[in-house]
């Protein structure tokens, strides 16, 4: 390499550019550089050269690193170093972000700029295209909070298992003071969540506020404020087998509540979307056409789920929640009889 040792910044400037243009998966071609950098094509062959040592040298590149393929009309880099996702991935991530609205509008176009920006430098302008419509037109959430810092902040907590404190306030406005051993954040449906432990200083150690609780709580991210991690440190014997994939597959809406069982027939249009919703379901299909549908769950939003699905769903077991269900489907009805007096 010591052909390379006089060369200049705007040479180290250039040929890093290749690299990761090489790397995003650009096809270059010599005369098109040539241009580009205002050099002789010569000199883009020199680059290449570059690039070729330091491939075979650094990452252990044995066969040809950057061929010239007459096919393509350029040099290519046959196997990335980097991982560079591709045009198609940046989009299809972008597109999810902007449907999901956890972000206020200021970090929600910084997370879409850096994804573009990775892009191929052609295609920045088409996918900018594609997305300013939807950016424009973004419904930031009504809590209007930046959250970047706050989701690191607890995720930091989680992974040193440290003990927070924080006040938190509910629906109803009021605020209150928590300690916790937090175990997961989740996303649902526009908004964060910390699941945890309640905890209680008892004979100046921490103790868990609700001894007898089986599992955790849910509290929506945006809700906390005056968050800090604090020393004492409690790991719940909860936490020890905590699995927040498995509470994913098993939770609806972010309802806390008890594990339980639900057996349910089904008869509406798509099973597969019921498959989605419900990881854990077990179906089977009944003679008449309509599907019988078991699933271990968590919480209560399983009875806001089985209410979208309308007069196509009949809940068997168990017998608690078919009560709920019918009694709940009675003061509707009620609602819809009563005569609307008109204003």
């Amino acid at each position: 390499m010591e052909q390379y040792e006089q060369i200049g910044k705007r040479e180290i400037f250039r040929i890093l550019h290749l690299f990761e243009r090489l790397n995003k998966g650009e096809i270059l071609s010599r005369e098109q550089l040539s241009k580009e950098y205002s050099v002789t094509e010569k000199t883009i062959q020199r680059d290449i050269g570059a690039l070729r040592d330091y491939l075979g040298e650094a990452h252990n590149k044995t066969d040809e690193p950057l061929p010239w393929l007459k096919s393509k009309g350029g040099y290519i880099l046959q196997e990335k170093v980097w991982r560079y996702q591709t045009n198609q991935q940046i989009l299809a991530a972008a597109k999810i972000l902007l449907e999901s609205r956890a972000f206020v509008k200021d970090e929600i176009k910084i997370l879409i700029d850096n994804l573009v920006f990775s892009s191929t430098p052609e295609q920045r302008p088409k996918i900018r295209e594609m997305l300013n419509n939807e950016l424009f037109h973004y419904h930031e959430p009504q809590h209007r909070r930046p959250l970047f810092g706050l989701i690191w902040q607890l995720s930091e907590a989680i992974f040193q298992e440290k003990t927070i404190e924080f006040h938190y306030t509910r629906q109803d406005g009021k605020k209150l003071h928590h300690i916790m051993s937090p175990l997961a954040i989740l996303f649902s449906e526009y908004y964060f969540y910390l699941i945890g432990i309640y905890l209680k200083r008892e004979d100046c150690r921490l103790a868990p506020q609700y001894p007898n609780q089986k599992y955790p709580v849910i509290l929506r991210a945006d809700r906390l404020e005056d968050l800090t991690a604090i020393h004492e440190k409690y790991i719940h014997p909860y936490s020890q087998r905590f699995e927040a994939g498995e509470l994913r597959k098993r939770i609806q809406f972010m309802y806390g509540g008890d594990k339980t069982t639900v057996v349910f027939r089904f008869w509406g249009s798509s099973i597969e979307a019921v498959k989605d919703r419900l990881p854990t379901a077990i179906v089977t299909k009944e003679p008449d056409g309509k599907y019988l549908v078991q699933a271990e769950v968590f919480g209560e939003g399983i009875k806001m789920w089985l209410f979208t699905q309308m007069d196509k769903v009949e809940v068997l077991s168990p017998p608690k929640l078919r009560d709920e269900m019918e009694q709940t489907a009675k003061r509707i009805v009620e609602i819809y009889q009563t005569k609307h007096i008109s204003q």
